[in-house]
């Protein structure tokens, strides 16, 4: 060999081991960094006990729903932005039946265990499912699985689900806990109702396969979970867990002030200014998955008009109603869309508060105050409106009385009729009996708004009460329901906000935000709309501040 062609050679190799070596050192520096960062406990507060540790009743139950996540995965977790990814799935295969249906095959991970140390197999799957399409469990979740035609086992490792409809959304409904069937004698007749002694025992030391174990519990004071040494993803940095049981609010901000308590999920607003000037405390904001919007129904005499709509639009200030209201505590929205999400399109510039286009859209649509009483009028009739909105419901009625006094402004006269809810979803859902309605809602985690915008929604019961009818629309939402590739249902999705928002068929006026507060000497975590305990693996303690 030549000697400068030796001489490369002998350079390139001295070069591979010199980057070998840094890759050693660099891995092992992460290890013991990794280490440091292991065994401290996370001491939190909630306000109640955990009412149901059994997914099928638990997830429906705020503490619960939170516990719930320490314990069990599904086959597939939700990102903040509302993407798919794999959790107990390594694989996810979707066929388009000869008969029209989906069949999705999930194949699970090589050798998951469960608490029990028995391995997660595909009947552990199909058990899970079936306990909630099982009508003899009165569980809220199986209404989200009605599309859900069976579950199947395919393989050992492999599980079949073949939905009645093809729809984009199918997947989204393998995130439900997997459960070990065994502990349920493998029978999905036995009935798991509240009161029964299966699934006391199972609330009360439930087996799944997340990062936490049930260790131990003081009914009514406190409950006491440890890291999962052997978790599949990678074991938790923390050492444990101690859930405490508070009975009010201020106790736990004062021990959140004694350091006694490390975190609280959710504290009340007017507690944020107190512990934001705490130097020990860091107050997290972060959004939910609740908003509001002015339902308005497009049958009216006067609300069938898309400027008519758009001007109460321009005579609404939300930003007063997220001052006054919320104190800030909220944002203001453009669509039936987290601002999170992916489907959720940004380039759409929100109408502000305008009472000289709002007026202007008014008189162009004929409307004047002919007698000078400060209401307009046309064709001999005075815009007077009723806006219902829930009872007892604070936010909707001081949000109300905003919008009656702001809609005076520019000639439209509002009513307020509180209701009691049951009343309200009966006259606006049921009967159609109103002008205009305040109701809550949630943004999902599929962008399918198919019940709330196609015209075949607009019977009397179903959510399209808007009485909204757009063949474009009905178009798109029928696509985003059939398409199956990301873009172009993204795209769909985008129009889909950008002629809802032009045609105003709901007046989106906010998203509540939350606030948790948690202590300084604790890094890495990400609290979301989704989750507060979204990433509770990488959540650490500084080994310095313990």
């Amino acid at each position: 060999m030549h000697r400068s062609n030796l001489n490369a050679v002998l350079n390139k190799l001295v070069l591979n081991l010199v980057a070998l070596f840094i890759m050693f050192l660099s891995a092992d520096l992460i290890a013991q960094e990794d280490l440091l960062k292991r065994g401290d406990n996370l001491h939190y507060a909630e306000l109640s006990m955990p009412q149901n540790l059994l997914p099928i009743y638990g997830m429906d139950e705020k503490v619960s729903n939170r516990v719930i996540g320490f314990f069990y995965n599904g086959l597939i977790k939700i990102t903040e932005t509302l993407e798919i990814v794999n959790d107990l799935a390594v694989n996810r295969e979707s066929i388009m039946l000869n008969d029209g249906r989906e069949k999705i095959i999930v194949t699970l991970k090589p050798d998951i265990k469960f608490h029990d140390g028995s391995t997660v197999t595909a009947e552990d799957v199909v058990f899970s499912y079936d306990i909630i399409l099982n009508p003899i469990n009165p569980t809220a979740q199986r209404t989200y699985l009605a599309n859900l035609d069976k579950v199947e086992k395919v393989d050992q490792d492999k599980v079949g689900f073949i939905f009645k409809q093809r729809n984009p959304s199918n997947a989204y409904l393998l995130r439900f806990p997997i459960l070990p069937a065994h502990s349920f004698d493998d029978d999905i007749n036995i009935p798991l109702l509240p009161e029964t002694d299966k699934q006391k025992a199972f609330s009360t030391k439930p087996i799944g396969t997340g990062p936490f174990l049930w260790q131990f519990a003081a009914p009514g004071q406190a409950i006491i979970f440890t890291g999962h040494n052997e978790y599949f993803n990678r074991p938790p940095f923390l050492g444990g867990i101690t859930l405490h049981i508070r009975s009010d609010a201020e106790s736990i901000v004062q021990e959140i002030e004694t350091e006694a308590i490390d975190f609280l999920p959710s504290i009340e607003v007017y507690h944020v200014g107190r512990l934001q000037s705490n130097p020990s405390v860091t107050v997290k904001e972060y959004p939910t998955f609740n908003y509001t919007s002015m339902v308005m129904n497009c049958g009216h005499r006067f609300l069938q008009e898309v400027d008519v709509r758009k001007a109460i639009d321009y005579g609404i200030s939300k930003m007063h109603i997220v001052e006054a209201v919320f104190i800030g505590f909220a944002t203001r929205i453009s669509g039936p869309y987290a601002p999170t999400s992916w489907a959720n399109n940004v380039s759409i510039r929100l109408r502000d508060y305008d009472i000289a286009q709002a007026k202007t859209l008014l008189k162009e649509a004929g409307f004047s105050d002919s007698n000078n009483d400060g209401i307009v009028e046309r064709d001999g009739y005075e815009f007077s409106v009723k806006l219902k909105y829930e009872r007892g419901l604070k936010s909707h009625e001081e949000v109300a009385t905003i919008i009656q006094e702001e809609l005076g402004k520019i000639g439209i006269e509002v009513t307020l009729e509180p209701k009691d809810k049951s009343i309200l979803y009966q006259e606006c859902q049921y009967e159609h009996n109103y002008d205009m309605a305040l109701f809550g809602w949630e943004f999902g985690v599929d962008p399918d708004r198919y019940d709330l915008f196609h015209s075949s929604q607009t019977e009397k019961g179903l959510q399209n009460f808007a009485l909204y009818k757009n063949k474009e629309v009905d178009g798109l939402l029928q696509d985003g329901r059939s398409c199956n590739h990301f873009d172009t249902r993204q795209n769909t999705y985008y129009d889909v906000h950008r002629i809802i928002f032009e045609e105003v068929p709901h007046i989106f006026l906010y998203s509540q935000k939350a606030n948790a507060a948690i202590h300084c000497r604790f890094h890495d975590y990400e609290i979301n709309a989704l989750s507060v305990f979204n990433n509770i693996c990488n959540w650490y303690c500084d080994p310095k501040l313990r």
